[in-house]
């Protein structure tokens, strides 16, 4: 990997964790001021070695900011009604997607009931294999979500805490009675 190819994937990332917010960064004025001031220095060749090393740095911090403001604008397009919204890539869309889909009320509500029955009393065999089949289906939908989480927070470098809380998803309420 180049040291251009390393920016540009470091930049892809950052901007991926909240690519509005990264475009819209502003520039920082104190930074721009030393710049300024340490690019003057070099020009006149009054510049030190500490300081020539501090621009290099500021210019480094300054491309990677630029990469990930311009690779975040990409992410981002403005509507009809003039709200903004992230574009995802196409396997981006589909972990989304995955994650966003929820078991049914209807199993979750037939669990509960028939959880509350066993308690109440003993299950009929075909109820009984009913409710295996729900916890079977209810695991799965979890284990698709979880795995959807997972790879989504290793596309965008964050940890599934921020993923969730990016996609503003609510952690589920627990399926036991």
């Amino acid at each position: 990997m180049t040291v251009a190819e390393a920016y540009s994937e470091v930049a892809e990332r950052l901007a991926r964790v909240n690519p509005l917010e990264i475009s819209n960064l502003p520039s920082l004025e104190s930074m721009s001021e030393r710049v300024e001031e340490l690019v003057y220095k070099k020009k006149d060749g009054n510049i030190s070695v500490d300081e020539t090393v501090e621009l290099e740095r500021y210019l480094s911090l300054n491309l990677l900011i630029s990469l990930a403001k311009t690779k975040a604008k990409d992410m981002v397009t403005v509507g009809d009604n003039g709200h903004f919204s992230v574009n995802y890539n196409e396997e981006e869309r589909a972990l989304i997607k995955q994650i966003k889909e929820d078991t049914s009320p209807e199993i979750i509500q037939r669990f509960y009931q028939l959880n509350r029955e066993q308690r109440e009393r003993k299950l009929t065999d075909v109820e009984q294999k009913e409710l295996e089949e729900l916890i079977y289906k209810m695991e799965t939908a979890d284990a698709r979500f979880l795995e959807a989480m997972i790879k989504l927070s290793k596309i965008w470098g964050v940890t599934t805490k921020e993923v969730r809380t990016k996609l503003e998803i609510q952690i589920p309420a627990p399926y036991v009675c």
